[in-house]
């Protein structure tokens, strides 16, 4: 493995703390306690930049939970692209909002898994709905760029297209939409079907061709049904793309993932950790660990279907789901939507 000297994206949860108990939730065995302080968060920051993150994600627990969190994104304000990946608990608030405005470079993600009553009840918090769609009225009044973060289950599949027409009205940024994934608080029985997810991503994009509004999604094995995911890209490249485009799983590859007491992963939903930032810098973590070295380039060792699907270098299923449903990092991913398709294999 070269030196690597560049990550496109980072995860980093500053926090642990929430005001949430979602039933799906992944962040229940995030560390309780030892976050990092804000001198050890603006070091970090520091070293980030220094890998030219293109991409910041801050997430938790509840991000804007954390006190000093406006002094982490002053601190920020060197990246190109901050998101804040958040309930909206706090965000119908007016004068928080103005405050977040004044960060040009912030986004806000923010999460709802349905309409008020599977909302509310998911979330284990009466009057969550309303108080995140208030949220996204005072944000996109604000020209605040916001995205909506839906997280598929086999429950409310019914759902996603009732909450992408409610708050496309907003004129939100994106749709990003994600099947749970079996990890901390989620099992497998709550998984959709590889017929759930695909009949939910037709109707998302019939929908989204309507009003403009993209969906998009980090799950690497929609893309092969759905190279529209790739927004310009595909535009660009229509069926180059799955000749060309190196995409899918980038766990560890372009993707590096903090905890908030500084333990270094490849993504927050491989629980393996590679090393502490408050014992070695991120740079040389990423170059001398076992797990980045074994991520870097992957897809030749990736094993069962995945590994001889013709789609392996555009997808590849994701990693984290391979190690939760097989034990293995780099076994095939047994949610492929693909799996009884002879174009699977070369």
């Amino acid at each position: 493995m070269n030196n690597k000297k560049t990550m496109q994206f980072a995860q980093w949860d500053i926090t642990s703390t929430c005001n949430m108990r979602c039933k799906h939730c992944r962040a229940w065995k995030l560390p309780r306690n030892n976050e990092l302080s804000t001198k050890e968060g603006m070091r970090l920051l520091d070293q980030l930049y220094k890998l030219k993150v293109q991409i910041l994600n801050l997430s938790g627990g509840e991000p804007l939970l954390r006190k000093d969190i406006f002094l982490l994104l002053d601190y920020a304000k060197k990246f190109n692209s901050v998101t804040i990946t958040t309930n909206g608990l706090i965000l119908n608030n007016e004068n928080f909002v103005k405050k977040i405005k004044a960060y040009k470079n912030l986004r806000v993600s923010l999460s709802i898994d349905g309409m008020k009553k599977f909302h509310d009840e998911f979330r284990q918090i009466p009057g969550a709905f309303e108080k995140a769609i208030t949220a996204v009225k005072i944000l996109t009044k604000e020209s605040i760029p916001t995205s909506i973060r839906f997280t598929l289950t086999k429950l409310n599949d019914k759902e996603a297209l009732k909450v992408f027409k409610l708050t496309s009205r907003y004129r939100i940024e994106s749709f990003n939409i994600r099947a749970v994934l079996p990890f901390g608080h989620a099992n497998k029985s709550i998984m959709p079907s590889s017929e759930q997810y695909k009949k939910v991503l037709e109707k998302l994009l019939k929908e989204s061709s309507q009003n403009k509004i993209p969906i998009i999604s980090g799950d690497p094995i929609l893309l092969p049904l759905f190279p529209e995911l790739l927004g310009r890209v595909w535009q660009d490249m229509g069926q180059r793309v799955y000749s060309e485009i190196y995409g899918g799983c980038l766990a560890g590859d372009e993707i590096v993932y903090i905890k908030p007491n500084g333990d270094i992963g490849a993504c927050a939903f491989i629980p393996d950790i590679a090393g502490n930032i408050r014992e070695n810098s991120l740079i040389e973590v990423i170059n001398k660990s076992p797990l980045f070295k074994k991520l870097h380039n992957c897809r030749d060792r990736i094993k069962g279907k995945c590994g001889a699907c013709k789609f392996k270098y555009l997808c590849g299923g994701c990693r984290a789901a391979a190690l939760a449903t097989n034990r293995d990092l780099f076994a095939e991913d047994l949610r492929c939507l693909l799996i009884n398709n002879k174009d699977t294999v070369k």
